[in-house]
């Protein structure tokens, strides 16, 4: 990452630093987004879902109180574009952030809103090595999960902290204070029992992940049901099949919960994570609403 685009300008990186005295920083306060640019087959650079992405981003903000002349779709689609040109196009994850400035002695008296963009570098390996699951020691708070800020990740934090020992390609389930499933610390949750079609938590106990939302049109393309109702983790030992959603993973591919072996190889999720990448590198183009050229 070269360049950052903050309040309209496009800078560099270390013209760009900020102290810790970042109010938003302080009392955790921020709305963002994770966007994903890609490199299609013919080396031209589309950006996945990018007006769901600002749509999310400015209802988040909305929540939040915050106000800017960045929260509008177009002056957003706008900004991340030019951000993207600016740091070479090609594969990219693209990080919009609506942050309150330097100020802390007062939580009342809010500074100014900064709206920033930053974007990286960013190649996965497809398809990605499937995730063992591993249950949280403690519930989840989820009155705001339906935003993406900074709070509900203190959240997915405590969470990954109670799980010992696993380094890589591991995630852990997040429920509520009813024991329902919720979603991981950063992936939605798809899971499949014997007999029956997938099942992913309700909208109301989850983010709405776009990626999530992709995963439930493409298989309902394909033939195969997708049911929304909440899952108790006592439900868990009758799962068969899983996967997480996200925007940065993609589709992955779970192997294990709580240590007892899954179907990681169900045709099911190969078949929505191909379709999935040949619409985000442009092989097809049956959702042209979903995809943004730069």
């Amino acid at each position: 990452m070269t360049n950052i685009f903050i309040n309209g300008l496009i800078k560099k990186l270390d013209d760009a630093r900020f102290n810790p005295s970042l109010f938003s920083l302080n009392y955790a306060v921020c709305a963002f987004e994770g966007i994903r640019s890609y490199v299609t087959e013919d080396r031209s650079t589309l950006v996945f879902r990018l007006k769901d992405h600002c749509f999310r981003m400015i209802k988040s903000m909305d929540y939040l109180g915050m106000e800017s002349d960045f929260k509008d779709v177009d002056k957003m689609i706008e900004a991340i574009s030019t951000l993207i040109i600016a740091n070479g196009s090609g594969n990219q994850y693209i990080r919009p952030i609506a942050f309150f400035d330097e100020g802390i002695m007062s939580v009342k008296n809010r500074p100014n809103l900064n709206f920033a963009v930053m974007s990286f570098p960013f190649q996965k390996d497809m398809p990605m090595s499937a995730h063992k699951l591993f249950i949280s020691g403690i519930c989840s708070d989820i009155s705001t999960q339906n935003y993406k800020i900074s709070r509900n990740y203190f959240g997915s934090f405590m969470a990954l902290n109670t799980i010992v020992g696993e380094k890589d390609n591991f995630e852990v389930i997040q429920y509520d204070e009813n024991k329902n499933i919720c979603e991981t610390s950063a992936h939605n949750i798809f899971l499949k029992f014997e007999n029956s079609g997938w099942i992913t938590p309700p909208d109301d106990s989850c983010l709405s992940g776009i990626t999530r939302h992709t995963a439930i049109e493409l298989l309902r393309e394909n033939g195969i049901g997708v049911e929304k109702r909440s899952i108790q983790i006592s439900e868990l030992v009758g799962v068969t099949s899983c996967f997480l959603t996200s925007t940065a993973g993609e589709i992955i591919n779970v192997s294990h919960i709580d240590g007892r072996r899954l179907n990681s190889e169900c045709n099911d999720v190969l078949e929505i994570i191909s379709n999935y990448r040949s619409l985000v590198t442009g092989k097809t183009n049956t959702r042209s609403e979903w995809i943004t050229y730069v």
